[in-house]
Order: structure tokens, then sequence, then C-alpha cells
């Protein structure tokens, strides 16, 4: 057993064995000599009294010494000894929700058996859902960057002062920042070359006091040039990188790389100019699919990064503080497009539709954004495809009475072999949409409505079904059972009467 638990375990001990005798912490700092300040650090698990302190507590608390050190717990407390010594516990980013380690003990301190019970109810449910340590750590940086809208006003500064530097912000003039000011060498062998690495952008090894980076060659230039202004954000605001030799991806380690990328969008594209852009285009009276290209053109920005920069700015600058963002990837271009992925969201204010709890559940087909996938695989079987497809949609949502203005972006995947992504940005039509946006009514905008899944859609007549609506059916079986049980009780209490 980890020094940890034994603190914990101490802590425990000696909390529920004052509570025992009645006494207040002063009244044992008066019996033991210890201050209570110092009872108290004990009892949060912040100290391990040194051996003669441990006697003197023992005798106290009239309780062996060897008893109160003891290792092993009630049958009860097993899950939340497990849970203290786990990996899990120790790199979780509680400072995230603004709680420390100490805090969690104390709060495991007030009811240990009824926490180390939902301990074990969480544990079966992530096994249920097959959950695992990265996916937490995703979802925690998600959280991080939910609770700050997505605006980082630090990082975008600094970017600025970089960009005023630049000057012109291309591949050319990035790569020669990294050359010769951070000492960057540039292989020459690309990333699509090496067996088992091709699905890689790019990969940083730092070796003997040198830094190497290898770039895949089938990135496109705007997506080259994220990379580069990755690797700048990382020198200038001097974070710690992992050497991508783990699989898992802690949390300390995505943050740094969101970090980075933040920076990378905010060099690329500076708030300033965009929301001017953003102005513009929201001012027209119906949404132009050409205007909206030409913004991610005068930007040398790739789709992805463009609608990125759009969830960091818009709740910023328009006040949309209710939006959401997905990247959904087909699992493979030659199954009928019945399997999607959703490999990447961002949801504020709530959970918006369709996102994560519908990992093994079929999306609703009735979004644009399944609309374009589709279109897209028959350009590229008819070898027609020369540029993304851009898609926009009023999604009006069947279980709530929300609307949602959606631009959805398809293209191929460029290191996944026939795999197609679809990025999509959905913003409720609230008031201040409807202020701020001139083309919300447009007559062109096309209308549908939609649903979160195929298992949770009300509607009966529905074309493009992929799933039987098995949730709702569970759920109007139950209110069948609930009326005809009120129904029996009526009648039971009228024949008795």
């Amino acid at each position: 057993m980890t020094q940890e638990p034994i603190k914990f375990l101490l802590a425990l001990r000696v909390k529920h064995l004052r509570n025992a005798r009645g006494i207040s912490l002063k009244e044992l700092s008066h019996e033991t000599g210890l201050s209570p300040s110092y009872l108290n650090e004990i009892e949060k698990a912040k100290k391990i009294p040194k051996m003669e302190k441990l006697m003197i507590l023992a005798k106290a608390l009239e309780i062996d010494l060897d008893q109160l050190l003891s290792k092993s717990v009630d049958e009860k407390l097993r899950p939340l000894v497990s849970f203290i010594e786990s990996r899990f516990f120790k790199e979780f980013p509680l400072d995230v929700f603004g709680m420390s380690h100490y805090e969690l003990y104390d709060l495991m301190s007030h009811d240990p058996i009824k926490f180390s019970t939902l301990l074990s109810a969480l544990q079966s449910m992530i096994r249920s859902y097959d959950l695992n340590l990265e996916d937490i750590h995703h979802s925690a940086l998600r959280v991080y960057q939910e609770s700050h809208k997505n605006y980082f006003e630090d990082i975008e500064l600094v970017a600025d002062e970089v960009r005023k530097k630049i000057k012109s912000v291309n591949e050319k003039n990035v790569q020669a920042i990294l050359e010769k000011r951070f000492n960057y060498n540039f292989h020459k062998k690309s990333l699509d070359e090496i067996n088992d690495l091709e699905e890689l952008r790019s990969l940083f090894i730092f070796e003997n006091d040198k830094k190497y980076l290898y770039v895949n060659n089938k990135l496109l230039g705007p997506q080259k040039l994220f990379v580069l202004a990755k690797e700048l954000g990382y020198e200038i605001l001097q974070l710690n990188r992992s050497q991508q030799k783990s699989e898992l991806k802690l949390y300390k380690d995505l943050l740094n790389d969101f970090k980075a990328s933040y920076f990378a969008g905010a060099l690329i594209m500076g708030a300033k100019e965009l929301v001017q852009d953003m102005k513009s285009i929201f001012s027209q009276d119906e949404f132009r699919e050409r205007e909206f290209k030409k913004l991610m053109l005068k930007y040398g920005a790739s789709s992805e990064v463009f609608l990125n920069r759009l969830t960091q700015l818009l709740p910023r600058f328009f006040n949309f503080n209710e939006l959401f963002f997905l990247k959904l990837e087909s699992k493979n271009a030659h199954d009928s497009l019945d399997n999607y992925d959703v490999t990447k969201e961002l949801h504020f204010s709530k959970l918006h539709a369709p996102h994560g709890i519908g990992l093994k559940e079929h999306y609703c087909r009735r979004w644009v954004t399944i609309t374009l996938l589709k279109q897209l695989e028959k350009k590229r079987e008819n070898e027609t495809f020369k540029r993304p497809l851009i898609g926009v949609q009023v999604s009006k949502m069947i279980e709530s009475e929300d609307d949602y203005f959606v631009v959805s972006i398809a293209r191929p995947n460029r290191l996944k072999k026939n795999k197609n992504t679809c990025l999509t940005l959905g913003i409720l039509i609230n008031q201040e949409f409807k202020k701020r946006v001139k083309f919300w009514s447009c007559e062109k905008n096309q209308s549908r409505e939609v649903s979160q899944t195929c298992e949770r859609c009300p509607k009966e007549d529905c074309l493009e079904r992929a799933y039987p609506p098995v949730i709702v059916d569970k759920k109007r079986s139950r209110q069948r059972t609930h009326r005809a049980i009120e129904k029996l009780f009526t009648l039971h209490k009228s024949s008795n009467q």
C-alpha cells in the first residue's frame, strides 16, 4: 500500500474515533498536546505524525497503535482504497473542477461507506460504457474549454504580438522561425512513408538536445501551416510536451496540446479581423457558401481550424452562448454509410444534439452532416469530387422546441484511407441570433425536423431511419404501464366504497 491510502486511512480512523467519543478537535488537542490545526491536517490526510505523536494520539483515542495504523479495511471500504491507489486518482485533473485531492479526501471522510458504494456504481457504469482513462481526460479538457467559453485572452494577446512580428503568417515564414529561433530540424522523410505512422499529422522528437519534426506530406497547405503554427505555440508558450511514446495521453498533455492548438488558430486568424468578417457574413440576406469559402481561403485555414476558431469567437463577440461543434467520421466508405464516429465534440451551456451519449446508437440521418457525407461518398465513387462540400440547415429538434442554425463542411480524410469527415457548427436560434444574423429566416435555408439518434426519435414516418426507436418504445411502454396502474387503482378504490 502506498503513502496516500495510509494517510487517508489514518485520517478516516482519527476522525471516526474522535466523533465516536463525542469530542471536538480542541478537546482532543487538550488531551494530546497537539495543536487543533495539526490534528485537522491529520484528519484531512495532509500529515502523517511521527511515531511518538502517533502513540499519544492512539492513547487519547483509546485504541492500540497497531489498530490505528492497520492497513486492513472493511470489505465495504475496499473500493475506496483501490480508487485512491489507482492511476486514475493520482492523475485526474481535479483542479479543473475547482477541487484538490485533500478536499476530495475530506468529502470521502464524511460518509466513506456511502462514497465507496457510489464509486463501485460509477466503476460499473464506466465498464458498461467501455470508457477508459483517456476518455475521461478528454472529457475533463472539454469541461475546461466550456467553463471558459472556449476563449483564452492570454493566448490571444501572445498570438497577436507574434503575428505583428511575422507580418505574413504562411508556411514558409513559420518554418523559418522554428528553424532559426528554436533550432528545429525538419526531417526529409514524410510520415506517410513510414509503416503504421501514415495517419499521424506530425511527430516531434527531442534527442541529444536537438529538436526534430516529421511532417506528413499528404497534408494540404493549410493543414501543414496549422501543424507548424502549433509547434510555434509549444515554443512561444513554453509548454511541456509528450514525446508520444505512450498511447495514453494524460490531462496535462491534452491541455498543453490544446493550448498550442489554440495559439495556432489565433495566430492564423486574428480575432479582430475575423470578427469583422463574420459581421459582414451575418449582415447578408442569405447564407452565401461562396463568401464562406472565401474567408477560409483568405486566412489560409483548413475547414476544421476555421470552424474551431468560430467556436472561440462567437460566444465572446456575438453572445452566441448556445452552440456546439462536432467532428463526425464515416467508419468505412464501403459499409453502406451506416456507421459514424464522433471524434471531437464541444458543447456550451448544455449538451446539444447529437452528442457523445449516443456512441452506441445510430445518429439521426436527417442532419445535414449525414446528408453531406453521403453526397461526398457518391462524388468520390464517381470521381467528381473537387472541393469540400458545404451545407446549411435549420435543424428543428423533435424532442424540444430548440431550433439550430447548422453549418457543415464535408471532405475526405487526408490521412485515413477510404474515410470521410464532416465538421458541424450549430448555433441555437434564439433572440440574440435573430438580432445579429440577417439570414436566419431566409426561405432558402433548408429546414428539417431532426432527433438525436434513431433509437430516441419518436417520428413514425421517417424514411431515413437506420434503426428502430427502441428507447422511445421503452419509454412509451413504461407510460402505458403507469396509466394502467393508475386506472386499476381508481377502479379498485371505487369498487371498495
